[in-house]
């Protein structure tokens, strides 16, 4: 995972975690398949919630897809 942590404007390219109330530019590769577009295009379509169990653990909006 690269990451720019933007409340210190800083790149991370090794940690596995970001800290609670952080705000960060993700760039990861889904496992499976999955449909989203970018925020401007479909405010329905891009946001994004990560789950752990049934704990949100992220929440966030997309910017950019590449297909």
């Amino acid at each position: 995972m690269i990451c720019r942590n933007l409340s210190h404007d800083t790149y991370i390219t090794d940690d596995k975690y970001l800290k609670e109330n952080d705000a960060a530019e993700v760039e990861f590769e889904p496992q499976q398949g999955f449909c989203v577009d970018d925020f401007k295009s479909c405010e329905g379509l891009g946001r994004c919630a990560i789950l752990e169990g049934t704990n949100a653990v992220m929440l966030g909006r997309i910017t950019k897809v590449e297909y």
